[in-house]
């Protein structure tokens, strides 16, 4: 239904020529005509005297958009979460075996001309060693001097020499130059070489690093004949041989795989400049390091070039982190890039000094168990989270797990002087800037941190907190509230990120003097409980939804019914506001449609919503109730889905309830936190996901 009111003057009114009388006309649809987007309705207009009609009639076209003033969007997270661990201490003991075999002297192809790998491998060294924590119990031991099959010579340069002299790290590289790599490969002669290098009495993490480019020859003589007098390399050998030769060093790496040989030392075999048919003999060769028991699983890596020779070293270097599902790690049920023998951690400062974590993952949402040397600590990750953990070392060797709050601890500079907390949440806008894309809009990301159980013990679980009900509101520029709202505002939860978000974006229109010179407020209203609903849960079966269901609850007349329908348009500045393949088309979805004579601020919950891709509130305003700093709600839709018959049958009884968002934000217990967005900058780019937040391989 349309009505019309015109308050016209007493004398008779051409109804075509309305402006002529200075007459204004005031239509008002209600829900039965709501449109979703913008669309036209035929109005006759007719002019009435003393209750008699004069047989003025004009027509006329009344234009009417659906667009709301207050856009809500509640996206299903994909079912996966990540992960990043922070630790500051040392990685414990670690050996590092280093192949100075022949071919090092030659570059990454094979060519004498190009930069040899020996000079790879000491200028990453020389610019890795000095920044280990001086904790560390390093030692590096030489592979080399082995000119033909029958020795397996290495030698130890630090942190003692072989005379047992004392070697510092600038004196180890200049013997690393001036020695010149030659022979043969006999890695696991070396390797238990290495192991012994290092602390006997030692009980904490240990991990060995061999640096080669080959496979091992040590099997060489026995299947080639002891005539062999240089090393067969595996492009010339048959498919039988290398199968041979790789199944004799298999086994031994099998019984190295012993505690009792390898020390309880995590193995890390990095191959590195080497052919394809060498690279794959290795990996055949050495795969068992990976089958230790799980204190001990090491790893094989093949590096592609210099910089994901630089990123592996690196990584071995720092102490590594399992993650476990059932004692087992979830790299062998799940397909995610966390190496089996753990996640390398971050360290203070590796944020400044390229802007990205090591965040690990995705893995399915689960509960999970965090492993480090003797210590577990169990982590719930719910669908969509990022969780940065810290590790500390106590006194007794073990370590302590603690959720960390992102944008105070890890990332201090992003959100400076937008931040502020309670005792139960940190909030802070760590982006925000305007964009002019036709209209003028404002885009700022918010993140919402919980305070509570940082710290859960290792009987309890770390878990990223998350309130129960959420509601955002942005002040008018500079607080007052004699100034109209923006024309749209955009909430949305934005999932994925380094800590709980949400992007908010207001479209201002198109305005004469920008954004620069105003001043915003942004308020969060964090709930551990939902809302007061209005009166109890209306049930309604899959009929009554079909052919559109009408109850009245306290006062409102509540609407629900299965329609195809799109929803509200993302903007141009936040295009991926909605999943992929949602936007733009119409969908079969649940609707509901809530007219409330009161105006009050409402929110519908569904009983299967938390199921549907997509929840999205959209509120109306009185357009002459703008200068308050709520406005009345003259119509508010929810749009649930999109969603199948199938889906709707087997929910059974849909329950659906009005929440009164009003009454919440009115009461004394929901305090509300503010962050001041003042001056915005113009934004080159859409902010769509914060830099720290990529994964690694």
């Amino acid at each position: 239904m349309l009505t019309v009111d015109a308050p016209l003057p007493r004398q008779p009114v051409d109804l075509r020529q309305l402006a002529r009388y200075q007459v204004g006309v005031t239509t008002h649809a209600v829900s039965s005509l709501e449109s979703r987007g913008s669309g036209t309705a035929d109005v006759r207009a007719a002019g009435y005297f003393r209750g008699q009609r004069l047989g003025l009639a004009h027509a006329t076209t009344v234009v009417m958009s659906g667009q709301p003033d207050l856009v809500v969007t509640d996206v299903q997270p994909e079912p996966r979460a990540s992960i990043a661990v922070r630790a500051d201490f040392d990685p414990g003991a670690v050996a590092i075996l280093l192949d100075y075999s022949g071919s090092m002297s030659f570059g990454w192809g094979g060519s004498a001309k190009e930069k040899a790998k020996k000079e790879v491998v000491i200028d990453l060294l020389r610019n890795l060693l000095p920044k280990l924590p001086p904790s560390t119990r390093l030692t590096v031991r030489l592979m080399h001097k082995n000119t033909d099959l029958t020795t397996a010579n290495s030698e130890k340069l630090y942190p003692v020499d072989a005379d047992g002299r004392a070697v510092g790290l600038a004196e180890l590289f200049d013997k690393l130059e001036k020695i010149k790599p030659d022979g043969a490969t006999p890695l696991l002669p070396s390797m238990r070489s290495a192991i012994g290098d290092m602390p006997a009495d030692y009980e904490g993490v240990k991990t060995l690093i061999v640096l080669t480019d080959g496979a091992d020859t040590t099997k060489q003589l026995q299947v080639f004949g002891p005539k062999l007098e240089r090393v067969r390399e595996p492009r010339d050998m048959t498919p039988e041989q290398k199968q041979q030769i790789g199944d004799l060093v298999r086994k031994d790496v099998e019984t190295f795989a012993n505690k009792e040989v390898s020390k309880g030392a995590s193995v890390h075999m990095v191959i590195f400049g080497s052919d394809q048919a060498e690279e794959e003999l290795a990996v055949k060769m050495f795969q068992p390091v990976e089958e230790f028991e799980p204190r001990i699983r090491g790893r094989v890596y093949r590096a592609k070039d210099e910089g994901d020779l630089q990123r592996e070293l690196l990584a071995a270097l720092r102490p590594k982190v399992q993650l476990l599902k059932n004692e087992t790690p979830v790299s062998r049920t799940q397909k995610v890039n966390i190496p089996p023998n753990g996640m390398p951690t971050n360290r203070t400062g590796d944020f400044q000094a390229d802007g990205t974590l090591w965040w690990r993952g995705p893995v399915a949402a689960d509960q999970y168990d965090l492993a480090y040397h003797t210590t577990r600590q169990g982590i719930s990750l719910d669908a969509g989270d990022a969780m940065c953990v810290e590790m500390n070392r106590r006194p007794d060797g073990g370590v302590d797990f603690r959720r960390e709050l992102y944008f105070k601890s890890v990332d201090r500079g992003r959100a400076a002087g937008r931040m502020t907390e309670s005792d139960d949440w940190l909030l802070t806008a760590p982006e925000y800037g305007f964009r002019q894309q036709g209209d003028f809009y404002l885009v700022a990301t918010a993140a919402l941190e919980g305070k509570n159980v940082l710290s859960p013990g290792v009987n309890g679980l770390l878990r990223q907190e998350k309130p129960r009900f959420l509601w955002w509101e942005l002040l008018r520029p500079n607080g007052q509230t004699d100034e109209r709202l923006p024309r749209t505002v955009y909430v949305r939860n934005a999932p994925g990120l380094p800590a709980p978000s949400w992007r908010v974006v207001a479209d201002h229109g198109r305005l004469k003097a920008g954004l620069t010179d105003r001043e915003f407020k942004l308020r969060a209203w964090p709930m551990t409980k939902d809302p007061l609903p209005l009166g109890g849960k209306e049930k309604l079966s899959r009929g009554d939804m079909e052919k559109g269901g009408v109850r009245s609850v306290s006062g409102a007349t509540l609407r629900v019914k299965l329609e195809d329908v799109a929803f509200v348009p993302d903007t141009p500045v936040d295009p991926d506001r909605l999943p992929p393949g949602l936007a733009g088309k119409p969908l079969r979805c649940l609707v509901v449609r809530v007219d409330d004579p009161t105006g009050r601020l409402l929110r519908a919950r569904v009983s299967w919503q938390a199921d549907v891709k997509v929840a999205e509130h959209q509120y109306f305003y009185e357009k002459a109730d703008l200068a308050r700093l709520r406005p009345k709600v003259i119509r508010y839709t929810a749009v649930f889905g999109p969603v199948t018959d199938d889906f709707v049958a087997s929910r059974g009884e849909t329950e659906i309830e009005l929440l009164s968002v009003a009454d919440a934000l009115a009461d004394d217990r929901n305090k509300p936190l503010v962050v001041d967005l003042r001056r915005p900058a113009e934004a080159p780019a859409p902010l769509d996901v914060l830099p720290p937040f990529r994964e690694r391989d």
